[in-house]
């Protein structure tokens, strides 16, 4: 999903300058396996390095492109199954990653949990065991939110490292499109 984010928002060129800077083997993208975190993070500071864009921005933005060009075409008969709106899909997520998990060796998915705090407000609880990729899951949101054509106004997001891993809980509105946040 990098590598197709790089390409698409920077093209070929700054690709094979951050494949270079992050000294990683442009071979483990032709396999159907989880990476490795330190991959990913050097992929990642890389691409940071070479576009001069945070490394928090591409997190988020990559979130996005990753719920347009994969979650929602490799993964739609999963998000239908699951969800039929972003509350529903979001309440089911442990679900869904569990059935993944017989599918990915080594898989250790994140945990979520939603509870409505008002008509529009939602609090969403993100545990994982891996830090730093909260940025990435608000990517994720914000685009499921376009997915599902509802307007996703994030207003606080906190975030506490764990023994192991990271929990962040993230504020936000979940509006229908047609309806000003």
């Amino acid at each position: 999903s990098i590598k197709g984010y790089v390409i698409e928002s920077y093209g070929y060129e700054p690709w094979a300058q951050i494949l270079t800077g992050a000294e990683v083997d442009q071979g483990v993208f032709i396999e159907m396996r989880n990476h490795s975190d330190e991959d990913t993070v050097r992929l990642l500071e890389a691409t940071a390095e070479v576009t001069g864009v945070p490394l928090e921005r591409h997190l988020s933005l990559l979130g996005s492109y990753w719920v347009r060009r994969v979650a929602t075409t490799r993964f739609s008969g999963l998000i239908d199954k699951y969800g039929s709106t972003l509350p529903a899909l979001v309440s089911n997520l442990d679900a869904m990653h569990s059935e993944i998990s017989n599918v990915f060796l080594n898989y250790q998915p994140p945990s979520f949990e939603i509870v409505q705090t008002s008509t529009f407000g939602f609090q969403i609880t993100y545990r994982s065991q891996r830090r730093g990729l909260t940025s990435f899951v608000i990517g994720i949101i914000e685009e499921l939110g376009v997915f599902y054509g509802q307007a996703v106004v994030i207003s606080n997001v906190s975030q506490k490292p764990e023994m192991k891993g990271q929990e962040s809980v993230i504020d936000l509105e979940m509006r229908p499109s047609s309806v000003e946040a």
